[in-house]
C-alpha cells in the first residue's frame, strides 16, 4: 500500500492458485468504492461479479490488462497461475473510506501523514488479510492457521522500471 500525493495504491501478489486478490464485496459496509482502476500486471485471474448475495463467474483474465469500473464493490478477482501481481489505483482521500480502512494496516503516524500532508507514505506492514477463494464459485476456502511463509515480505517485492 503506497499513498502518492493524490493517489492510493494498493498492491496484491499471490504465488498460490485461488490466493483472493480482489473483493470489493464486504457485508455491512456502506458501497464507497468509486472510480477505480485495476491493473492486472502479471498472470492470470479469475473474476466474478456479485448479484442478489452470490458470486457470479465473469471472465478469465491474463496480464497485461487494466480494468476501470464505476464501481469495484461487486468484483472480486481470485489468482488462476501461481504468479500473479494485481494492482489498483484510487484517489488518496479514499484512504479513510470503510473499504480501505479496514484492508490497511497503516500505524497510526501513517494515517495522520496520509490524511493531513500531500507527501507520500509507504505502509509498512503490508499484509493483513489471507483468502483462497474456490475458482469456479469464489466462495471462500476455510484455512488452517497461516504459515509465516504465507506472506510475502517487502524485499520480495519488486516494480519493474524502477
Amino acid at each position: 500500500m503506497l499513498a502518492t500525493k493524490d493517489h492510493f495504491i494498493l498492491m496484491a501478489s499471490s504465488n498460490k492458485v485461488g490466493t483472493e486478490l480482489w473483493s470489493g464485496y464486504t457485508e455491512g459496509f456502506n458501497v464507497q468504492t468509486t472510480n477505480a482502476i485495476g491493473i492486472l500486471c502479471t498472470g492470470e485471474v479469475s473474476a466474478f461479479l456479485r448479484a442478489n448475495n452470490t458470486w457470479d463467474a465473469y471472465t478469465d483474465a491474463q496480464a497485461p490488462l487494466a480494468l476501470v469500473r464505476p464501481h469495484f464493490n461487486d468484483f472480486g478477482i481470485a489468482a488462476k497461475t501461481e504468479v500473479v501481481r494485481f494492482s489498483c489505483i484510487v484517489p488518496r482521500e479514499f484512504h479513510v473510506l470503510e473499504q480501505y480502512s479496514e484492508l490497511s494496516n497503516a500505524s497510526f503516524k501513517e494515517i495522520e501523514k496520509i490524511q493531513k500532508t500531500k507527501e507520500t507514505v509507504d505502509v509498512f506492514q503490508k499484509c493483513k488479510y489471507y483468502e483462497t477463494r474456490d475458482l469456479d464459485t469464489f466462495e471462500i476456502i476455510k484455512q488452517e492457521l497461516l504459515n509465516v511463509s504465507d506472506y510475502i515480505s517487502d524485499s520480495d517485492v519488486e516494480i519493474e522500471g524502477i
